[in-house]
């Protein structure tokens, strides 16, 4: 029986002795289809009848963080009606941003139809020193009469304040900067002129 046990732990000291060397490279199989690639669906929009104006809608402007005031004001009012296009939908595009301080003004100066969407531009100025009082919130809007399946984009031209809430919106440093990034044939449906830098 001692011999029987000698012999055993003998042979399973050669076994955990033993060492593997890999002599071939592992291959997957290989298999040939023929399969078609697809294609997501393209959409062209033709802005063909566009209406531009100011209509009157009640909104809550922010005055300071803790305290708004609701007031009757003139909005831009864009109507687009692109041939062929089904249900449309009048909805109000907002920019709001949270500032440190009450010497920003931010106010929506353009809107462009470019390839399937709208892009809506804001300028966004501020003083460098505080303007009074502390953080606040700013904000403008335009009214869009459109398909309800539209696609808005909402881009600000300025310096970035510092807050989660400002991280929805895309920042570009200045209209050259915005202008590489619209595509090119964009047509200006809305424009007017910003306000001067707050000094």
């Amino acid at each position: 029986m001692m011999l029987w046990t000698m012999a055993g732990s003998v042979m399973l000291a050669g076994l955990a002795g033993c060492r593997a060397e890999q002599t071939q490279e592992a291959k997957a199989p290989e298999v040939d289809l023929d399969v078609d690639a697809g294609q997501w669906p393209r959409y062209k929009v033709k802005w063909a009848d566009v209406d531009v104006g100011t209509t009157e809608r009640t909104v809550t402007v922010p005055i300071v963080r803790v305290e708004k005031q609701t007031r009757q004001i003139s909005v831009p009012y864009i109507d687009i009606n692109p041939p062929g296009t089904g249900d449309r939908e009048e909805r109000a595009v907002t920019i709001e941003l949270d500032v440190p301080h009450t010497g920003y003004e931010l106010q929506i100066t353009d809107v462009l139809a470019a390839g399937d969407g709208l892009w809506v531009v804001a300028h966004l100025t501020g003083a460098a020193s505080a303007g009074g009082m502390g953080a606040t919130r700013v904000s403008d809007q335009v009214v869009v009469n459109a398909p309800d399946d539209l696609d808005v984009r909402k881009v600000v031209i300025g310096q970035r304040p510092d807050g989660v809430f400002n991280q929805q919106f895309r920042f570009v440093a200045s209209r050259a900067a915005l202008n590489e990034q619209v595509p090119a044939g964009a047509r200006v449906l809305y424009h007017r002129e910003s306000k001067p830098q707050v000094s």
